[in-house]
């Protein structure tokens, strides 16, 4: 019973992050008393429960900082603010910093942020630090709708990305690199959806193809993930992947992610990958 309860508080914390709703709200849903429920979630997580709700709102409030060009009011009002200046209060107790501060930080600092505690346990997957060399890759860009929130299987972006790499996959049973970025969305509507865009180049082996262009990727140091697998698991795996950093305790520099993609040349679905994200 106590573990049952304590899963629907960490689906319950998630399907109230923008409602503004309070713990005495739960006390209902649950028929509970406050200090059972307080009691049980500090013994499963560690955390008092009203920090737990307070530190997943917070970490959602600086993801749409990070990832959008919502303004500071909007942003407040998503999450039931009575004003811009209070939300500015509780983000600097949380993050240290003022909402605008976090914004234009050239470092985007992920230590701070709250993995939700319904997500799969992140602890099987092996973060391998390296430093890559100078890269380029000739490619041609591709901007691609994508919902950092809720990754769907067959969303914009992984339906491009699956479709490239497919389209190549018998190339000598080389690697196929896609660089990616994060370029805010222009509509506030899927701003407010958490949807953006996302810049993304895969590099094509025929030089001389029309229609492309070089970008270099400066030298640097990386956090490497690798995954094999079916693309529905893939989706799973890159979710998990970004709150890994948060456990790293490392800081994002402003550059491409790149992916390796090696093909499986008996399948169209199983792949391996390696996921390489820019930190320092």
């Amino acid at each position: 019973m106590e573990g049952a309860v304590v899963r629907y508080i960490l689906s319950w914390v998630e399907e109230n992050i923008y409602t503004g709703a309070s713990i005495g709200k739960l006390v209902d849903e649950t028929g509970y008393s406050r200090r059972t429920l307080e009691l049980w979630f500090l013994k499963y997580s560690g955390f008092p429960l009203g920090e737990y709700l307070l530190r997943r709102r917070m970490s959602r409030a600086a993801m749409l900082l990070r990832m959008t060009e919502l303004s500071i009011l909007e942003v407040s009002t998503m999450f039931h603010f009575y004003s811009s200046q209070n939300f500015t209060r509780s983000f600097r107790i949380f993050s240290g910093v003022t909402p605008t501060k976090y914004r234009k930080q050239d470092k985007w600092s992920v230590k701070l942020l709250q993995r939700p505690l319904l997500m799969e346990d992140t602890h099987n997957l092996k973060a391998e630090h390296c430093v890559l060399p100078e890269l380029k890759l000739r490619g041609s860009s591709v901007v691609c709708a994508h919902n950092f929130i809720l990754p769907l299987v067959e969303d914009d972006l992984a339906r491009r990305m699956k479709s490239a790499v497919s389209s190549i996959r018998d190339n000598s049973g080389n690697e196929v690199c896609i660089a990616f970025r994060i370029m805010p969305s222009a509509s506030l509507s899927a701003s407010r959806d958490a949807v953006i865009n996302v810049e993304m180049i895969i590099h094509d082996m025929d030089e001389k193809k029309e229609g492309t262009e070089e970008i270099v990727i400066p030298a640097g140091e990386y956090i490497q993930f690798r995954f094999s697998g079916l693309w529905s698991e893939y989706i799973v795996f890159t979710r998990l992947v970004y709150f890994k950093l948060v456990e790293e305790k490392v800081c994002r520099r402003n550059s491409y992610d790149l992916i390796f993609f090696t093909y499986q040349p008996d399948s169209n679905d199983d792949l391996i990958c390696r996921l390489l994200i820019p930190v320092e």
